[in-house]
C-alpha cells in the first residue's frame, strides 16, 4: 500500500442506511478487502449477512462491528443484552452501544451506569464502544459518562450517531480532545463519528485525539489519500 494509507486501520467503514438493498453489502465487503478497513460498521440485521460474506475472503482481518439500540439508545436493558447477544453469536466482535440520552439528562447515573455495566457483563471480550450523542449534552455531561465509561471498562468513548445531532467537523474535533482529556491514562480510546467526509476531517479527528474514526465517506477518504501518495 503507498505511504500513509495506513490511516485505513482508523476507519469504520459504516453503512447504517435503513433503505440500503442486500447488494449494498457486498459493496461494502468487496471495498473492506481493498483497503483493509480496521472494520465495517452495520445494523444487527445484517451481521450474519456480512459474516458470510467475509467467509469468502479468509486473509481478511476486517473486523465486524454492529451498533446495539441505534439510533436512540432507548431499548429496554433486556433488548440491549438480547441484541448485543445476538450479534456476538453472528459474527460482530465489536458493539457500539447507544447511550439512553434521558438516564443522563435526568442525572440518573446510577441507571447509566448499570446499563454499562450489565452489557460490558454480556459482551465478554468484545470490544465495546458507547456512543454519547455529544451534540445533545452539556460538557459537565460529557465528562461524567466519559468518567464512567472508563469504570465499565468500556474500550472506546464515541462521539456520535451521525444521526442525531448534526455537528460541523471542528464542532466534533472540539468533542474528541475533551473525550481524549477525559480518558486519558486508561485503557479508554476515542472515536469520532458524524459527518466525516474527507481527509481534512479525517487528520483534524485523529489530531485531536480519535483513535478510530466512523464514516460511510470511507472510499472518497481512501481514493484522496492516494492522490495524495
Amino acid at each position: 500500500m503507498q505511504k500513509n494509507l495506513h490511516l485505513n486501520k482508523y476507519i469504520d467503514h459504516t453503512l447504517l442506511d435503513p433503505s440500503a438493498p442486500f447488494g449494498k453489502y457486498t459493496e461494502l465487503v468487496r471495498d473492506a478487502v481493498k483497503y483493509e478497513f480496521f472494520a465495517v460498521c452495520i445494523n444487527p440485521f445484517f451481521v450474519p449477512l456480512v459474516h458470510n460474506l467475509f467467509k469468502n475472503h479468509p486473509e481478511c482481518t476486517t473486523k465486524i462491528c454492529s451498533v446495539i439500540s441505534f439510533p436512540f439508545g432507548l431499548e429496554d436493558l433486556r433488548s440491549k443484552c438480547e441484541e448485543a447477544n445476538y450479534v456476538i453469536a453472528h459474527g460482530a466482535s465489536e458493539l457500539d452501544l447507544v447511550a439512553n440520552l434521558s438516564s443522563i439528562k435526568s442525572g440518573d447515573w446510577k441507571r447509566f451506569s448499570d446499563e454499562l455495566h450489565f452489557v460490558r457483563e454480556e459482551a465478554q471480550e468484545q470490544t465495546l464502544k458507547i456512543i454519547l450523542e455529544v451534540g445533545l449534552l452539556t460538557d459537565d455531561e460529557i465528562k461524567k459518562a466519559c468518567d464512567i465509561s472508563v469504570e465499565n471498562k468500556f474500550n472506546f468513548v464515541k462521539t456520535s450517531t451521525g444521526y442525531l445531532a448534526k455537528l460541523l467537523p471542528e464542532q466534533t474535533a472540539r468533542y474528541v480532545k475533551l473525550m481524549a482529556e477525559c480518558v486519558k491514562g486508561s485503557l479508554t480510546a476515542v472515536k469520532a463519528s458524524g459527518g466525516i467526509k474527507t481527509l481534512a476531517d479525517l487528520n483534524l479527528m485523529t489530531e485531536n485525539g480519535a483513535t478510530r474514526v466512523g464514516t460511510s465517506n470511507s472510499i472518497n477518504i481512501m481514493q484522496e489519500l492516494e492522490n495524495v501518495g
